[in-house]
């Protein structure tokens, strides 16, 4: 899809992105605003967020900044209903917001560990397509819902069990949501990068980030602005058959 396409596509659409502070989050959001997009950034950051917006300032579409802690329903309840009213209408929303995975061995998780990552990256998950295809359902009108899973979701790795576990289960519920909602023309996708240069990325060391490149068949993480033009694709005409999909951006990682 060209970027004039883009831009005629999105012109008049609406996007609420969670996570939208920083990384993948980030970029995606940027990448729809220049399509054409209105779109609401949120982040349990609002600094990082409003950084965000502020990148924006020349692209075409408007930003609105929103403060969301996804492990709160309430809290989440109020983003989606400030992004119906900031935007009129919910056409898309990608749920990036998630925290870092890396733990211990199995024996040596504590309940407190997977707790935290369940809460962020499945019930944090669960609890915005919940609330997005809900106000979707209240407009009457199709959507699409793209919940970032992982790479890891499709594949194991060792000290990664409860990371695993959650994305794991944000394909499976995706899958679940798309078969319910389909009749009322709303898609969900699961997505799955494998690694990304993204600051949590940025905060291995160099010996790990070495390695997790190494075991990359491509040799290289992506690039949020790769995985950005991925989801931006996801709402275009192009994929308007796609629904119930895990959609992997992985650089050949789960071949």
């Amino acid at each position: 899809m060209s970027s004039d396409n883009a831009s005629s596509y999105g012109a008049g659409r609406t996007a609420l992105v969670t996570g939208g502070g920083s990384g993948m989050g980030r970029a995606t959001a940027l990448a729809f605003l220049e399509a054409g997009y209105d779109v609401v950034v949120a982040d349990v950051n609002s600094e990082a967020a409003a950084a965000t917006a502020a990148l924006a300032e020349s692209r075409t579409g408007a930003a609105h900044v929103v403060q969301v802690d996804v492990r709160d329903r309430q809290s989440v309840r109020a983003m989606v209903e400030g992004a119906v009213e900031a935007l009129g209408s919910l056409d898309v929303a990608i749920n990036f917001a998630g925290i870092t995975g890396a733990g211990t061995m199995i024996v040596d998780t504590t309940e407190e560990h997977v707790r935290s990552i369940v809460d962020v990256n499945l019930l944090g998950v669960w609890h915005s397509m919940s609330e997005e295809i809900g106000a979707m359902l209240t407009a009457g009108a199709p959507g699409l819902v793209i919940n970032a899973a992982s790479a890891m979701a499709l594949r194991a790795a060792p000290r990664s069990a409860a990371y695993a576990m959650a994305k794991a289960a944000v394909v499976h519920m995706s899958r679940s949501a798309a078969l319910e909602y389909a009749p009322q023309g709303i898609r969900v996708v699961a997505l799955c990068p494998g690694p990304v240069n993204t600051p949590m990325y940025q905060s291995n060391s160099e010996a790990v980030r070495q390695k997790i490149a190494a075991g990359v068949p491509l040799g290289r993480p992506a690039e949020s602005d790769e995985i950005a033009r991925a989801v931006l694709w996801l709402a275009s005409p192009d994929a308007s058959y796609m629904t119930g999909n895990t959609f992997s951006l992985d650089g050949g990682d789960a071949a």
